[in-house]
């Protein structure tokens, strides 16, 4: 299913082994406004209504047969363009890459079909091999394959259906983990983002399918009882940022301390920020999600739902109020807190009676597991306010930066 032009919803349907393909637009179904029922002609008033969803397809055509094989799981997987649907079909001895044309006019018209051999183990070993997904634009675009027990993943062009290449093999612990459930993958900048039961995050190129970099989310408790390293899942890519955390399958209690959600920069694979035992995910509750700039996420350990952004602020100033001598010094006086809606909670007002202070970025992920999880700071931390920034006016009603602190 995808969104067309308009915001309509579409549904392209492939049948590779009847030879058809079909487009259905919800538009096309009965227009149900509500002058047919008694109510205003701009309102849509469908309840109770019955109507035939089969009027909702805008075309049914005819494709070539023998662009599927005898596939190993499920149905042929494809996605939508704007002119062509591009699809993968594969067994332990073919690969088949093809695309049809949904230009109008030319609707199921072959543009390719590419055809691969695999490595005979592949049937050698009766590998599991997964579908991975396609990038957004076909142009210099990818479709993928994973062979899970190698862990391998297969690129193919989306422009023409030829193999492209083939990556290195991940740590053997991403053997493991149901396909993209427990071992998550994505497409974005250019690259594929993989982690899974390694707890290693691995970032390929997606020209030469080369490793370019890596990145571990080290268990600094040694308590997990899988690996050295946390299983991770990748919960969502934005802004130049990979956001990933900490994934179970079968829950331990007691659980492992410390499961961290960490956000890496999509580019370098450098840490920009890694809470511990903030907001463990889990495969019930679903992963963290993001939208406006706030990403929202169950925590499994104490099952709350976290809202998690760049929160309000509060400044206040204390100057005298009489005049100063010309040349005297003067005592400026002021607090910096943290109004987000979270610091309203009677568990955190009734502990910050006098507001929660401001910190600077870096403190920010032991200040929040100290704020609203507990957790004990370290005494040799050294825990920054923000920097405030102090600016006079002249007689000529200039500003006049007259320095700074930092809270």
């Amino acid at each position: 299913m995808y969104f067309g032009p308009h915001g309509e919803i579409m549904k392209l349907i492939v049948n590779t082994q009847a030879g058809w393909m079909a487009l259905w637009n919800n538009t096309h179904i009965p227009w149900l406004s509500g002058a047919k029922y008694g109510a205003g002609s701009q309102m849509w008033r469908p309840y109770e209504i019955t109507v035939n969803g089969t009027e909702g397809f805008m075309w049914n055509v005819t494709i070539p047969l023998g662009l599927g094989t005898g596939f190993v799981f499920g149905l042929t997987p494809y996605a939508a363009y704007d002119d062509r649907v591009v699809g993968i079909s594969w067994n332990y001895s073919l690969v088949i890459v093809w695309g049809l044309s949904l230009k109008r006019g030319e609707e199921g018209r072959l543009i390719f079909k590419n055809t691969w051999t695999p490595p005979a183990e592949w049937g050698n070993s009766m590998m599991v091999i997964h579908y991975v997904g396609q990038t957004n634009d076909w142009r210099d675009g990818v479709i993928a394959l994973f062979a899970k027990e190698e862990r391998k993943f297969y690129g193919f062009s989306t422009e023409d259906g030829r193999f492209l290449w083939s990556t290195e093999s991940e740590h053997y612990l991403n053997a493991w983990g149901w396909g993209p459930v427990e071992h998550s993958w994505y497409f974005a900048y250019g690259r594929l983002y993989s982690t899974g039961v390694s707890g290693i995050l691995y970032c390929y190129d997606l020209k030469t399918g080369k490793t370019l970099w890596t990145y571990k989310a080290v268990d600094p408790y040694n308590e997990y009882l899988f690996n050295t390293n946390w299983w991770m899942w990748i919960c969502f890519i934005t802004d130049g940022k990979v956001y990933m955390g900490y994934a179970e399958h079968s829950p331990m209690d007691p659980k492992p301390r410390g499961g961290p959600f960490i956000c890496v920069d999509a580019m370098t694979g450098d840490e920009i920020w890694r809470a511990d035992g903030m907001f463990m995910q889990s495969r019930w509750g679903g992963r963290a999600i993001i939208g406006d700039s706030i990403m929202a996420t169950l925590d499994h350990y104490d099952s709350c739902l976290y809202a998690v952004g760049k929160g309000p602020s509060m400044v206040t100033v204390e100057v005298p109020t009489v005049a100063v001598p010309l040349g005297s010094s003067l005592l400026i006086r002021g607090s910096v807190l943290d109004v987000s809606p979270g610091t309203k909670d009677p568990k955190i007002a009734l502990r910050f009676p006098k507001g929660v202070p401001a910190v600077a970025d870096e403190n920010m992920s032991d200040w929040m597991r100290y704020v609203y999880k507990q957790f004990p700071l370290d005494p040799m931390a050294k825990i920054d306010g923000v920097w405030v920034a102090f600016e006079a006016i002249d007689p000529e009603g200039n500003y006049v930066n007259i320095g700074g602190t930092i809270t």
